[in-house]
């Protein structure tokens, strides 16, 4: 595995600026076990060039990225995706997160929340707190809120 550079960590800043989300995802589950949501930290890169997303799978493979099958829509050029998830998510976003512009709101929100995963963390059938479910949830809508399409979130 090569050492990834300071351009390395811009680039990829860039490119996540302009062509990807981080988002904090809410999934329910209904099972004899539990009934509580788990939420998810998921960092997706999307672009029609197939070399962007190699570079990113294989300069950033200690994150464990995930390759999507291309995706073609209406006869449209394939567009191809990497997925980081949860703990490799913070991992990808802690390297980039001094170069990140646009969405430095969003990366702080997800390394906030990562932060707070780690440090209140229940496995298995444990009862998670009802402060810690509010919590999460209150992440969950902040998330929303700054993935919200065409809204500015800049204060001037």
């Amino acid at each position: 595995m090569r050492t990834i550079t300071k351009t390395d960590k811009a680039y990829a800043a860039g490119i996540l600026d302009g062509e990807g989300n981080t988002g904090i995802y809410k999934m329910v589950r209904n099972t004899k076990y539990s009934n509580h949501p788990i939420y998810r930290l998921i960092v997706g890169i999307s672009n029609t060039n197939k070399e962007v997303i190699q570079w990113l799978t294989e300069t950033f493979d200690c994150c464990h990225p995930t390759l999507r099958y291309p995706k073609t829509v209406d006869g449209n050029k394939p567009i191809y995706m990497v997925r980081f998830q949860d703990l490799n998510a913070i991992a990808f976003l802690d390297i980039v997160k001094d170069y990140v512009i646009i969405k430095r709101l969003q990366v702080a929100l997800a390394l906030g929340f990562g932060e707070f995963q780690s440090e209140h963390n229940y496995k298995g059938n444990n009862k998670v707190p009802e402060w810690v479910m509010c919590r999460r949830e209150g992440f969950y809508q902040s998330s929303r809120f700054f993935n919200q399409v065409g809204v500015n979130h800049e204060s001037d």
